[in-house]
Parts: C-alpha cells; sequence; structure tokens
C-alpha cells in the first residue's frame, strides 16, 4: 500500500493542532472555573427577633471562589462558630465608603456565647467591624484558623472589645498577613494577663506580616509567640499605644521590624517573672536558636531599624514608683526586684548575653531608632492617659480583684450608649487619630524619609509609598562617608528593578546577598573592591517572584540589612 508521507504528515498536523485546540480550551476552561468569582451578597439580620443570617448564608453557599459581601452600615450577628473544613472562606464589605459592616457574636437560647469564625481553611477578611462583645455584655469573638498549613489575611478591618486575644493559630506552619487594619480594647477585668493581637498558643508560625496597623489600649502582649517558632515576621510601619507588655515574638528565623511606633508599651510593669523585674517590661525579646532543631543563630537575619521606640509616661513610672516606696516603707515585699523607671520599648537590659553574641554573630541589626525619649509625640486625637493610670493603681493595689479596665472614656460600658451598644448599632466615630505634626523628628524618620508609624494617618504619603515614590530625596552625593551603612533602595516596592545606595568609610570589598522569606539565599553579587564613598547598583529580581526579600550587603567583616519589596 502506498502511503503519501506529505500528505500523511499533514494529517497528522491538522490533528495534533486540533488536539492542542481542545487541550488549551479545556485547561482554559478550568482555568476559568478555578479563578471564577460567586458574590453571595448576604442579606442583613433583623436583630433581635432573627439572627444568623452570615452563618446560614456560608453553611448554604461556602466553597472556594465564593465571596460573602456584607452590607456597609448593617449588623450581622453570628448564631454559632463559622467553620470552614475544605474552601477558602472570604468575607468582605461591599463597595462604596459607608461604614463598614459589623460581624458580632450572638447568644443561643441557653444564652452561651460562642467564638464566629473557626476557620479549617484559608479565611480573607477585607473592610469589616469585627467586634467581639455580644448582646449580652460577654466579651468573645476571637477568629482561629485550626488546621496546619493554611492562611489568614486581615486587610482594612476593625477589631474591638475581645476579651484574651483576636486572632489566633492553633496549629504548626500557619501564616497571617494582616494590613490597613485598627485594633482596641483588648483584656479582661478578671484576667489582665488576656488581650493579645494574635497568640500562637506556642505553635510555629510560618509567616507573620503585620504593615500599616494601629493598635491601642491591650492589658497583655499585642503579639505573642509562646515558645513558638517563627520562619519569617515582619513589622512594619505599625502605631502601638499603651500597651500592657511587649511583643513576644523571641525565636524569629527572619526578623524585619521597622518604621514602627511604640507609645508606651509595658506600662503594667513586671512582676519579676524572669528573675530581672523592673517597671518598664517593654522589650522585644530575644531567644537563642541553638537548642532547637529549626534553625541555628547563625541561620537568621534580624534587622530592628528606623523605629520610635519611646518610653513610658512619667505618669505610669510614678504609680509604680509610689508602690515601691510604700512597700520598702512597709517593709513588705514588692512586685519589682528593681526600682521603677521609664524605659523605651528596647534597652540595654534586654540586650543580654543572647542579644549581644546575635550581634557579634552579624544576624542582629539594631540602628536609627529614635531611643532614650528623644520625642514624646502629641498624636492628633489619642486616648487620656490617665484612664491607664487608674489601672495601674488599682491592679497594684489588689491584683485580683475585677479590674477597671483601661479603656476609652469616649465609650460607655453600662450599655447604653456603648461602642457598640448591645442594640446592636455600632459607630467608628469613636476612634481616635494617631496622626502627628510635619515638624516631630518622627515625620521624616522612617525608611526612605517617610514618616514612622501606621501611613494611613497620612494618606498622601501613603499613596507615594505604595506607588514607590520618595518624600524625600536619598541621593547625597557630596555626603562624606564617615561609616559604612545602606542608605536604602528606589523605587521599593519595585518592578523588577531598584536602585541601592550604600556608602562606605574605607576600601573594601563588597558583596551583596538577597535571601526569600525563608531564609534561603536567592542571589549573590560580588561588587568587587570599592575605595571610601557614596555608591549605588542597579539590582535586577527578574529572576524572583513578588515577594519581600532582604537584602545583606558585606563590606569586608562588616554587615548591613535590609528589606526590598518586588511586586510583579
Amino acid at each position: 500500500m502506498y502511503i503519501d508521507t506529505k500528505q500523511h504528515a499533514k494529517i497528522v498536523m491538522q490533528g495534533l493542532r486540533a488536539t492542542l485546540l481542545l487541550f488549551l480550551i479545556c485547561i482554559l476552561s478550568v482555568f476559568n472555573e478555578v479563578n471564577a468569582q460567586t458574590y453571595i451578597d448576604v442579606e442583613p439580620d433583623n436583630y433581635p427577633a432573627e439572627i444568623g443570617n452570615l452563618n446560614m448564608a456560608i453553611e448554604e453557599n461556602g466553597a472556594d471562589g465564593v465571596i460573602f459581601r456584607l452590607q456597609r452600615g448593617e449588623v450581622y450577628w453570628t448564631e454559632a462558630t463559622i467553620i470552614n473544613e475544605d474552601y477558602h472562606l472570604i468575607i468582605e464589605a461591599e463597595e462604596g465608603d459607608g461604614h463598614p459592616p459589623i460581624i458580632r457574636p450572638g447568644v443561643d437560647i441557653d444564652f452561651a456565647g460562642h467564638h464566629p469564625i473557626h476557620a479549617e481553611n484559608d479565611l480573607t477578611v477585607r473592610g469589616v467591624y469585627y467586634a467581639g462583645i455580644d448582646d449580652q455584655g460577654a466579651w468573645n469573638g476571637n477568629m482561629r484558623i485550626r488546621t496546619e498549613g493554611h492562611t489568614g489575611r486581615i486587610e482594612n478591618s476593625y477589631f474591638a472589645h475581645h476579651g484574651c486575644f483576636i486572632l489566633r493559630s492553633d496549629a504548626d506552619n500557619i501564616s497571617w498577613f494582616v494590613s490597613d487594619s485598627q485594633f482596641k480594647h483588648m483584656g479582661q477585668t478578671t484576667d489582665p494577663s488576656c488581650g493579645r493581637v494574635w497568640d500562637s498558643r506556642g505553635n510555629n508560625a510560618d509567616s507573620l506580616v503585620f504593615v500599616n496597623n494601629t493598635m491601642y489600649l491591650g492589658t497583655h502582649f499585642p503579639l505573642r509567640t509562646f515558645g513558638g517558632t517563627v520562619n519569617y515576621f515582619e513589622f512594619d510601619h505599625n502605631t502601638v499605644v499603651d500597651w500592657g507588655y511587649h511583643l513576644e515574638i523571641g525565636l524569629a528565623k527572619e526578623l524585619v521590624f521597622t518604621n514602627n511606633h511604640m507609645v508606651n508599651i509595658g506600662w503594667r510593669g513586671n512582676s519579676g517573672r524572669d528573675g530581672t523585674g523592673y517597671a518598664d517590661h517593654s522589650v522585644l525579646t530575644f531567644m537563642s536558636a541553638d537548642p532547637i532543631e529549626a534553625f541555628n543563630d547563625e541561620d537568621r537575619n534580624l534587622v530592628i531599624r528606623n523605629n520610635n521606640l519611646g518610653t513610658m509616661r512619667q505618669e505610669y513610672v510614678q504609680v509604680l514608683q509610689d508602690h515601691w516606696d510604700a512597700n520598702i516603707a512597709d517593709g513588705d515585699s514588692v512586685a519589682f526586684t528593681e526600682e521603677p523607671a521609664a524605659r523605651p520599648f528596647i534597652h540595654d537590659q534586654m540586650m543580654d548575653s543572647t542579644g549581644f553574641n546575635l550581634q557579634e554573630l552579624g544576624v542582629l541589626v539594631f540602628e536609627d531608632n529614635i531611643t532614650e525619649n528623644e520625642e514624646e509625640l502629641q498624636f492628633t486625637d489619642r486616648p487620656d492617659y490617665q484612664n491607664v493610670v487608674e489601672y495601674i493603681t488599682a491592679y497594684l493595689e489588689d491584683p485580683s480583684q475585677e479590674l477597671p479596665l483601661p479603656w476609652d472614656r469616649r465609650e460607655n460600658f453600662n450599655g447604653d450608649d456603648e461602642d457598640p451598644p448591645f442594640s446592636g448599632s455600632i459607630g467608628v466615630d469613636t476612634w481616635r487619630d494617631f496622626s502627628y505634626n510635619e515638624s516631630a523628628q518622627s515625620f521624616t524618620a522612617a525608611e526612605n524619609g517617610f514618616p514612622i508609624g501606621d501611613l494611613n494617618w497620612f494618606p498622601e504619603l501613603k499613596d507615594r509609598w505604595e506607588a514607590g515614590e520618595m518624600p524625600t530625596n536619598i541621593e547625597e552625593p557630596d555626603q562624606i562617608a564617615t561609616e559604612f551603612k545602606l542608605l536604602g533602595n528606589y523605587p521599593n516596592p519595585f518592578n523588577p528593578t531598584t536602585n541601592i545606595q550604600y556608602q562606605l568609610a574605607e576600601s573594601s570589598d563588597v558583596t551583596l546577598k538577597v535571601y526569600n522569606i525563608l531564609g534561603q539565599m536567592v542571589d549573590n553579587i560580588e561588587l568587587g573592591a570599592h575605595s571610601a564613598g557614596t555608591y549605588a547598583v542597579t539590582y535586577d529580581a527578574s529572576s524572583l517572584s513578588s515577594g519581600t526579600y532582604l537584602v545583606r550587603m558585606e563590606a569586608g567583616s562588616r554587615v548591613q540589612s535590609m528589606k526590598i519589596t518586588l511586586i510583579k
């Protein structure tokens, strides 16, 4: 049998093209199906006659790609804990500029409370007011992820009146990404050791990223790892005011702690549980990683830069001092093993052997921070500090009593005109304003000349920051270099190139290394021998995926590090 090979090849190619076309159509169909989004517009509850519309909508329609959209200015009462077992739960506010929708826990017929959301898969919440006080006045409302390896994303949301913690990780390798949100009023009258924004419950975390948030008035740790490790912890451009204890992120492999306001942190004092008690327990703790198997100290990168670390107000210290003096005069034991004193958020006593060892290893960078009460900020509209003074006084007199929580007197907690009132209406008009004067040192003290703290208080500058623009010019060609220093990069965020500027005080061989959030080196560039002076190198990240990276520049035996953000 004769076969025309050319015709046969043509037929085969036509068949292959048809098969390929069908394959591409199938792939496109699957892609569209996977990426399709279905919006479920949830009707608000008819409180108090009916509650639980959000529960019902999620129970009936929960699936990947479904977004539950809530009406602005309305209240959604949960009648039981919402659980998503096998899909990514997304809850967001409808578009617009109105008041955010409110999610609040209700109570059942036996007046038993509950926590509104316990996620067993990924969770995203956008533009929502999440109030933890139920309609009977009890404080509930925490939001948990309970299964390993999942992610929580909180964007542009409000959280208030939560008894022990708001966000919690109940398993290992959970990540939280929290941005452009506000948190206030965390604590319990019966247990001031509660009152946290996030808690690991001792589980090992993958990534924790908090950017452009404001947190104020809480009685315990804003964030607590509780002995767990964190692969990557980024705390950038946050404003934290009047919080009882410090941030407890002791075992982070990668730490980027930059551009934050830490004001009056640690006002509850320290009872000496670590054997070195002092009035201000406001430190970012360091712990050695050597005893654990997850990573070694030599593998860590810890950067603390361009923060206003502040101090306690002298009024707070005076209450502690009066307690000290009274007990010494009576011959009684005191709550502190050292006489009270105002100290910045990070101070010399924090730099124990672990901290010094990390610095000597070249893995801990601490620089360009405002400390030692160099500047006490005058925020535009912050709560009266006297509320906290009254709380400290009552706490020292009898820590076991039901304490008058140091909340904002702008709100009435008797239930009649409280924010949020038990009746269900709520408003953000009682939230404070933590912007501050442009003449303050902090206004240009963040990286690249931006204000320190939550940039949402400076909307125009935040727009420029997000666009990678610069409020000030970091190029200073006539500057005489007096030390080895990374001066910053522009633009940041960037795609795909950015200019990294640095200065050398003496001749050195220079190397540029780039690490991802897992601490893995993704680039290593030998820049060669340099004489003293100011330089800039263009870094091309075309081969990298979007994300935050740590630049580590070595000049001889000296090391400088900084964060860069690639957005493609």
